[in-house]
């Protein structure tokens, strides 16, 4: 049936029809992730082998940097033992005519070297002292000029200056033991600055070899910092010739910063440099890429493979959910074409595959019945808006017909007593607070007014509780010409006074403090009154702007909050600290906004 009912899908609609669209919509959907997935972890794999080739061929270069490093302290080692002998000391600081003492000398120094070399890729050991040019060695003593397997002299005399390590590659000159050697030579300066002679390494370069031929198919090479190759694990007939007479080194460059690089060509290779710490040596390393190529090559492959059947999988995806999805599709059609009778259906009989239905009409429904309460809503919001429209005229008569009548009051009393007076006083000030009240219609006004508005009030008040109110202001100038809401100070210093101050036995103590902080202004009024409870504490704290509206005539701390937050938003207004007998803390937190 299913199989029937794409048929007529594909003849009823061909390509205009949604499940096409769909079909087409759904496969770039799946396909841009999967291949965009695909991609990640080709870059991925890339990167890791990339990594792990040049973490392994680093690895390795460590192991020869260290082979090769500790051969040199060894030597170093093997030095000191020698020089501090005191034979040797004689043998450098004797003359030719001293001979005679040689052989003995000779066998003595012998002795010595055997004891410290004890390793197994160093043949042996000569000695050359300046003074007399006689050279020491298991061959027995002898002048340099009549010394058998003196080649290396001529190197030494170009190169006596040098105070650490150098070396030449060569071969043994000696009859019946020829070998090639690696000949380091450690020169003498027992008296410096002169040279006294020098000390020549001759390492057995096959057993060199065997130390340092790693598991995989790699050249190492040893030169100097000219360039000039004392050491090739694969091609001895290098020797003595410069790095980059060959072909796979013919770009490097010694003196570079970047350690690590590709050879160009048909056979690429990993090459790496690393320099002696304490010698002008350079250990080159050069691996072949194809060591790696193999898995990356199968890894290519299978990424080509997860393409084509991300791909074929994405069609047969695509396929069966635009199938499934044109399917409630062709059912509200028909609920369009005759809904009552569908829908009528739909009740009688209860079957799943119209469930969807059910769900758009229980939808539309709720739409219904959420618009009409919403429109009662509305509706009890426009008549609240008409009763405050109503207030704020009604309120802004009565200012304008207190403000005078209160004047008329004032002069009636500065006339029976022909002078001002308390009651004149308090009159006058309670008809400026009008005055500033009615002046305008803004709902926000300057720190600056709004301190002279709570001026006025407390010199009410003083008046009043000459003997019982004490106040403090610490108000920084700089904030004066910033914005606040109109009437925030005074409907709070009432609060402080009628709920704090005046059930207190005794004097009590106003402090309001303003001040500005980075983008805010922050104004505290605290007192040291009675306190307040904690319910009303919890009830300013946790207010928000979507709390239900409190119609009420009194103007306090909650709708002074109320206030603040619906004008300058969430992030402001007051936040009350309180303690039960020891007074209460107002923090009003305002934008810094002129």
């Amino acid at each position: 049936m299913k199989n029937k009912r794409f048929w007529h899908y594909i003849r009823s609609y061909r390509f205009n029809s949604l499940f096409f669209k769909n079909l087409i919509i759904i496969l770039i959907i799946i396909l841009l992730p999967l291949s965009a997935l695909d991609l990640v972890l080709y870059k991925h794999f890339d990167n890791g082998v990339q990594k792990e080739i040049k973490e392994a061929s680093n690895n390795e270069l460590y192991r020869i940097s260290n082979i090769f490093n500790n051969m040199f302290n060894e030597m170093y080692q093997i030095s000191t033992k020698i020089l501090v002998d005191d034979d040797v000391i004689t043998f450098f600081y004797s003359n030719r005519d001293q001979l005679n003492n040689f052989v003995a000398l000779n066998n003595s120094i012998f002795n010595t070297i055997n004891k410290v070399n004890n390793y197994v890729y160093m043949d042996n050991i000569y000695l050359f002292a300046e003074k007399n040019e006689y050279v020491i060695s298991p061959y027995g003593g002898q002048m340099i000029e009549l010394f058998a397997d003196n080649q290396w002299y001529k190197e030494y005399e170009k190169n006596k200056e040098i105070k650490n390590l150098w070396g030449i590659s060569r071969q043994n000159g000696m009859k019946d033991s020829y070998a090639n050697y690696l000949t380091i030579f450690k020169n003498v300066y027992l008296d410096y600055p002169n040279c006294s002679g020098t000390i020549a390494y001759n390492i057995n370069i096959e057993r060199l070899m065997e130390i340092t031929n790693g598991t995989i198919n790699q050249t190492i090479i040893l030169t100097d910092k000219s360039g000039r190759i004392l050491f090739n694990n694969n091609n001895m007939d290098s020797a003595n010739k410069n790095i980059n007479v060959l072909p796979t080194f013919d770009d490097l460059k010694l003196e570079d910063n970047d350690r690590y690089s590709l050879t160009k060509g048909k056979d690429k290779m990993i090459v790496l440099v690393d320099h002696s710490p304490y010698n002008d040596f350079e250990y080159i390393l050069a691996i072949p890429l194809k060591h790696y190529q193999d898995k990356i090559d199968n890894f290519r492959n299978l990424i080509i493979m997860v393409i084509v059947l991300t791909f074929v999988f994405a069609i047969i995806i695509s396929f069966i959910i635009s199938v499934n999805v044109f399917e409630p599709v062709k059912i509200i059609l028909s609920v369009i074409e005759d809904s009552d009778e569908y829908i009528d259906d739909m009740t009688v009989n209860d079957t799943s595959k119209l469930n969807e239905i059910k769900y758009i009409v229980q939808n539309i429904k709720g739409y219904i019945d959420n618009n009409q309460k919403l429109g009662k809503e509305l509706k009890r919001r426009l008549l609240l808006l008409r009763k405050t429209q109503m207030v704020a005229l009604q309120s802004q008569i009565n200012p304008h017909f207190l403000h005078n009548t209160l004047e008329t009051i004032k002069w009636k009393a500065i006339g029976l007593t022909r002078s001002d007076n308390e009651v004149s006083m308090m009159i006058t000030y309670l008809s400026r607070l009008m005055r500033i009240s009615i002046e305008t219609n803004d709902i926000v006004t300057s720190i600056a007014e709004e301190v002279e508005h709570a001026r006025l009030y407390l010199e009410i008040q003083q008046i009043r509780y000459e003997d019982k109110l004490d106040i403090h202001w610490d108000i920084n100038e700089e904030i004066m010409k910033y914005k606040i809401v109109k009437i925030t100070l005074q409907p709070l210093i009432e609060n402080a006074i009628y709920h704090g101050i005046k059930p207190k036995e005794g004097k009590g103590k106003i402090i309001i403090r303003g001040y500005k902080i980075k983008d805010q202004i922050i104004i505290e009024l605290i007192d040291d009154g009675v306190g307040m409870n904690s319910s009303i504490q919890q009830k300013i704290n946790g207010y928000k702007p979507t709390d239900d509206f409190i119609e009420d005539t009194h103007i306090g701390v909650i709708n002074v909050n109320r206030r603040i937050k619906l004008i300058f938003g969430d992030d402001y207004g007051i936040t009350v600290k309180s303690t039960k007998n020891v007074g209460t803390s107002l923090h009003i937190k305002l934008p810094a906004q002129l």
